[in-house]
């Protein structure tokens, strides 16, 4: 074949990969109510449902009162919302305070969380921070659903993927707060 034929055929192959390319992201994105992270071997999945949220590792329920439920199936979380601004409790039995100020593009986190040091913030394109025992850095990019990035936990670092679904940014704050360090807490 010609380069001359062979220009079009290339352009053809392209045109109908990126398509394919395009539905792999789509097909790759969490369902509707899911939060997920991924990376260095693990995958947590927590699904909102009402007023539950739940997966293989957490099972909370929001109540009028606070948040509870276990984590690892068998530590007690036990939170509860403190004026707009305060989450205080436990959770595995760790103290937990966490203060919260929320802006128009932004949610930042500063207090314990699980008897640890914790601070982190988000925005429709960054999260990063300390949760716990593992730290992020996650960058939100037009070909890949969510946030991608590193985490690094104890000695070991590695890539990370953390999606949030739209159910997640409709709830307020301090239930977002919650859902955050249940799911990237270690």
């Amino acid at each position: 074949m010609t380069s001359k034929a062979l220009g079009p055929l290339l352009l053809t192959i392209a045109a109908s990969t990126a398509g394919c390319a395009t539905a792999g992201t789509q097909a790759r994105a969490p369902g509707e109510g899911h939060l997920t992270l991924t990376g260095g071997g693990a995958a947590h999945q927590l699904k909102i449902e009402g007023r539950e949220l739940y997966g293989s590792r957490v099972n909370v329920s929001f109540l009028p009162d606070g948040y509870r439920g276990t984590i690892d199936n068998k530590h007690i979380v036990d939170l509860r919302p403190e004026g707009e601004d305060k989450i205080l409790g436990s959770v595995a039995g760790g103290p937990t305070e966490l203060y919260i100020e929320e802006g128009p593009s932004f949610l930042r986190v500063r207090g314990l969380y699980r008897g640890r040091v914790s601070s982190f913030f988000l925005t429709p394109n960054r999260f990063q921070g300390l949760v716990g025992d593992c730290s992020y850095t996650l960058w939100t990019r037009e070909t890949e659903p969510g946030y991608t990035g590193g985490r690094a936990c104890g000695r070991g670092a590695h890539f990370a993927r953390m999606t949030l679904p739209t159910a997640f940014h409709e709830r307020p704050a301090q239930e977002r707060v919650a859902m955050l360090t249940l799911l990237l807490g270690g």
